[in-house]
């Protein structure tokens, strides 16, 4: 009897199918094990040397180390796992584009099972650092540590050569930069969060990088924020969605960037690039203002989920986000106070 397993990857999941003599068999769950058990093979049988160079559609990036299996992959969770950079090759095949997710400000994201069956996405960080490999590793060792239901958990990182990558959890349902369907209330309130643990002193402006493709849908398509912190790694990743008074993130600039993803949600529109009624050589925030200050908000609310019944919400959540991208930092909101918004025009939605 002859078995043959074959493993495909089809928009991100993985398909797999077992031909037992004359039957074929789908595999269903069995995928990310069977997976990591061919990839823990393979990555023994090979002698995987570099230096590696890989290349996406803008951009190129080099890991330079010797042996892959000499550098270790810190999983937080499973300090003994013995997990090394040869695994997230074989598990992304070696950062092929099929596995390829995304390429986001910080740099391109991709997806893959490593040893155990963990489904992760691997973001590659290869827009620079000016932090030592420890200083990174201290960064990233602090994020890892912040548990909150709205923020993607930090499940490792991986230093190779100069470049830096962190391993997450995968997210089922992608981003809402694809999605833009619902009030983002888990994003607030991730926000807030963040304000929270700045507030007591734990860590001074940990920046979200808050913007729609960074807000993630999980499973239950509840959100969840990413890149939680990487602007102190990295330096801010924002363009369309950066405040005013510069790339430096604070408190307050990541509340006018959540007003500029209030702004998407309700609009439909991007915030720079997008046609905006009436309007030439403007963006966005400045489209929204303007209406506003002319009581005309309702103006912006997107046509696909423009409703009577629904119009006071929206009406008031563009007021909410016109706080949040106020010019001035001082005259925004603070996360908290955007959250206690955003939860009293919630009832009415549910009468």
């Amino acid at each position: 009897m002859v078995l043959v397993i074959v493993v495909v990857m089809k928009r991100a999941e993985l398909v797999g199918f077992a031909c037992v003599g004359p039957r074929v068999v789908h595999l269903g769950g069995l995928v990310p094990p069977i997976l990591s058990l061919l990839n823990s093979i393979t990555t023994k049988e090979q002698n995987i040397s570099g230096p590696f160079s890989f290349r996406t559609g803008s951009t190129t990036w080099v890991a330079d180390v010797r042996q892959a299996t000499s550098v270790p992959v810190v999983i937080f969770e499973k300090p003994l796992s013995n997990i090394t950079f040869a695994d997230l090759l074989s598990a992304t095949s070696n950062f092929d584009g099929d596995t390829l997710l995304a390429e986001g400000k910080f740099g391109p994201v991709y997806t893959g099972f490593l040893p155990g069956g963990i489904h992760v996405a691997v973001k590659v960080l290869v827009h620079g650092s000016t932090l030592t490999d420890q200083e990174a590793a201290r960064e990233l060792e602090y994020l890892g540590r912040i548990k909150h239901p709205n923020l993607i958990p930090l499940t490792g990182y991986c230093l190779v050569g100069d470049q830096r990558t962190s391993i997450y959890d995968y997210m089922e349902n992608g981003n809402l930069q694809n999605l833009l369907h619902r009030l983002p209330l888990g994003g607030a309130q991730a926000t807030e969060e963040e304000e929270d643990y700045n507030n007591n002193g734990i860590q001074q402006n940990a920046g979200l990088d808050v913007k729609a493709s960074s807000v993630h849908l999980d499973l239950n398509l509840e959100p969840r924020l990413s890149d939680f912190g990487l602007a102190n790694i990295l330096g801010t990743g924002l363009v369309d969605e950066l405040a005013p008074e510069g790339d430096a993130p604070t408190l307050k600039s990541d509340v006018y960037s959540f007003g500029v993803v209030l702004f998407e949600l309700i609009t439909g529109k991007r915030p720079v690039g997008d046609e905006y009624p009436e309007e030439e050589e403007t963006n966005l925030v400045s489209w929204i203002r303007g209406l506003v200050r002319k009581n005309e908000g309702l103006k912006a609310i997107d046509p696909k989920i423009h409703d009577a019944c629904w119009d006071y919400q929206m009406e008031e959540a563009i007021k909410i986000g016109y706080l949040c991208t106020a010019d001035l930092p001082a005259k925004r909101p603070s996360m908290q106070q955007v959250v206690g918004l955003l939860k009293d025009i919630e009832p009415r939605a549910t009468q």
